[in-house]
């Protein structure tokens, strides 16, 4: 299985239509079997997205086994979750809110809400009662809960948010501030990959970091 994971793309004003255009096109150049998209899908601006019809490009993405989606703290900034949630129905992205859902049997994909939500389930919780004989993926924005999934022997947490620092030398910032500000790293059984993200925030550009996708082959 082809995944294709991809994060904060912060569509809005600063990164409108063309981007995710651009962006559609090349995750689908991919040929993802199964899309993964980690949260801050919208910057901080429901206006933004409605008035160009982002949603648009964003029913082009193609994967056989579907698009999967989390929140992050800058759709919880939009202070608008139902017009988000409306935008992922819209958009064809199968939104999760401390959701499991099963994949042909034999991978269970967990979406967690996102950190902010303080009232969130605990990962113990959506896991319980699971055939952890079969692979769990957890997808949660912030990885500032590693060590849950680490406790729960999930197999691979994917997360994005800090940008991996986006500007030098916050990106030796982020690599103090969690247990994995970015990249990838094996704790006992649970692997962990934090991408620095798609798109950007604030300022638009980039020292010392890129922005990318992640590809990853499960076997």
């Amino acid at each position: 299985m082809t995944i294709v994971v991809a994060s904060d793309l912060h569509l809005g004003y600063g990164l409108g239509r063309k981007h995710a255009e651009r962006y559609v096109a090349f995750i689908n150049a991919q040929k993802p079997d199964l899309i993964l998209l980690c949260g801050d899908l919208i910057d901080s601006d429901m206006k933004a997205v409605w008035e160009e019809r982002m949603y648009q490009p964003l029913t082009q993405l193609k994967a056989t086994q579907g698009v999967y989606a989390t929140l992050g703290n800058h759709e919880y900034y939009t202070g608008k979750l139902a017009e988000v949630e409306q935008f992922y129905t819209e958009s064809h992205i199968h939104l999760l809110r401390d959701t499991v859902v099963l994949l042909n049997d034999a991978l269970y994909l967990i979406g967690r809400d996102d950190a902010t939500n303080k009232k969130r389930h605990a990962l113990s919780q959506l896991m319980e009662g699971l055939d952890t004989t079969k692979a769990v993926i957890v997808m949660d924005h912030q990885p500032s809960h590693i060590q849950e999934s680490i406790d729960n022997k999930v197999d691979l947490q994917v997360s994005g948010h800090t940008h991996a620092g986006q500007v030098w030398p916050i990106n030796w910032l982020v690599n103090q501030i969690f247990k994995v500000g970015y990249g990838y790293q094996l704790y006992e059984r649970t692997q962990v990959l934090v991408t620095s993200g798609l798109g950007i925030w604030g300022g638009h550009f980039r020292i010392g970091t890129q922005s990318e996708i992640v590809v990853l082959h499960l076997r």
